[in-house]
């Protein structure tokens, strides 16, 4: 199957790369990756190359960094990126490979979970609805519960509509 061989960096783990394979944009699988909460910067994307069978690809290059892997388990070698680019070279399974560069870097940097934006809404409904009806119930305008009220209203609204812009 078509798709990608990537190479990732972390700041926060020095010496460290994690080669591993997507049939979406690599953009997008280092933004899902960093979108842990285990980690704490995102990663960045060192090169990633279009393959046509990314399953050997990715077998093969991990085959020939063997020694460099720091558990069977995991995809991280403790290798720098171009030495694990030159290894890409010497295999079959990445003859006609093309190298890619990122879409967006806006999506690597990105640490966005898919329940982020519900979670948001929620919080912004929540809030609303909380001073809203505080200025409702109160029986007396002018007070000071009043005027703290309605000045939080109109921040919810105002930073709530900021936040639920369509990103990018």
């Amino acid at each position: 199957m078509n798709g990608y061989i990537y190479c990732l960096t972390n700041s926060t783990i020095p010496g460290l790369v994690k080669i591993g394979k997507t049939s979406r944009q690599p953009e997008l699988r280092a933004a899902e990756i960093s979108g842990s909460t285990g980690v704490p910067k995102p990663f960045k994307i060192e090169w990633s190359r279009k393959v046509r069978n990314m399953d050997k690809a990715e077998a093969d290059l991990h085959a020939v960094l063997a020694e460099k892997r720091l558990s069977k388990r995991r995809e991280f070698f403790r290798c720098t990126p171009k030495q694990a680019f030159n290894a890409t070279k010497s295999l079959q399974s990445f003859t006609g490979a093309k190298n890619v560069r990122p879409n967006s870097p806006v999506l690597q940097n990105k640490r966005r979970r898919r329940y982020d934006r519900g979670l948001g809404f929620a919080l912004s409904a929540v809030t609303v609805g909380t001073f809203g009806a505080a200025i409702l119930f109160d029986l007396a305008p002018g007070t000071i519960a009043t005027t703290i009220a309605t000045t939080g209203l109109a921040l919810s609204v105002i930073f709530q509509g900021v936040n639920l812009r369509p990103k990018v």
